[in-house]
């Protein structure tokens, strides 16, 4: 790929709603060197809104749909992350 942002935390649940995460470190990589790499000590609090499986059409009809696993987040922006399954 081109460009990669990587993000490396660990995460706490805190209950069935938040989870809390501690960032170690962040890296930029372009056509597969790394450029930048910072080590972290943040920390967050990120609250689910909405976690499940979604299935979404293709703007492309030949594709077909396909089903995703989508994390909607608060932290205190608004998150999307969806990952094909």
């Amino acid at each position: 790929s081109f460009a990669k942002i990587v993000l490396t935390a660990d995460r706490k649940t805190m209950d069935g709603k938040r989870i809390k995460l501690f960032f170690r470190r962040f890296a930029i990589i372009f056509f597969g060197m790394k450029v930048v790499e910072k080590d972290l000590d943040a920390k967050g609090v990120w609250k689910m809104i909405f976690v499940g499986e979604v299935e979404m059409e293709h703007c492309h009809s030949s594709i077909g749909s396909r089903k995703f696993l989508l994390r909607v987040m608060r932290t205190p922006n608004l998150y999307i992350l969806a990952k094909e399954l």
